[in-house]
């Protein structure tokens, strides 16, 4: 285990509902090439903090990276409504963009 992954996982344990902690485990598990691990740390972060806009395109790339479209369709629709409930046009555009790749 790296030693990045062993100190996310030690704050994780000190603060279960840190989001970044989540989202900084789920993009070194998609890093590492383990995308089953990435998607669940995505669905905690997402399930303390559902306006964590940029789990919902990290998430949808890793899905359709993953070949799972229709996942991915349904993980894009929400965060593009997280976007604009949040005021995030920034985001909403990228989310945008990998809806338009599908």
């Amino acid at each position: 285990m790296s030693s990045r992954k062993e100190k996310l996982l030690e704050m994780l344990k000190e603060n279960p509902q840190d989001t970044f902690c989540l989202y900084a485990l789920a993009m070194e598990e998609k890093t590492r090439g383990t995308p089953a691990l990435s998607l669940e740390y995505f669905k905690q972060l997402l399930t303390i903090d559902p306006d964590y806009v940029a789990g919902y395109l990290q998430q949808a790339q890793l899905l359709i990276e993953q070949d799972e479209k229709e996942a991915a369709e349904q993980v894009i629709k929400i965060g593009m409504q997280v976007a604009l409930k949040i005021g995030d046009q920034h985001a909403y555009g990228e989310i945008a963009g990998l809806r338009d790749m599908l």
